[in-house]
């Protein structure tokens, strides 16, 4: 199974863009060119930053008992 932490299929969103700074203890961008946005909107200047996402977690495995692989 590949682990594929950096996939190209991503959502444009401030908060992964190159050129968005977050504030500190908000939910705001800071970006050059337009000032203050939210986390969520993203204008035409996006640069995806693959280094800004953070990964989901790989959901972890059911324990199986021994009974359930008896024929």
């Amino acid at each position: 199974m590949k682990l594929d932490f950096f996939k190209s299929e991503y959502e444009a969103r401030c908060s992964y863009c190159a050129q968005g700074r977050k504030l500190n203890d908000s939910e705001l961008i800071l970006r050059p060119v337009k000032g203050i946005m939210t986390m969520d909107s993203f204008c035409r200047k996006f640069k995806y930053d693959r280094f800004k996402r953070i990964p989901k977690r790989i959901p972890r495995l059911p324990e199986f008992d021994k009974s359930e692989f008896e024929i």
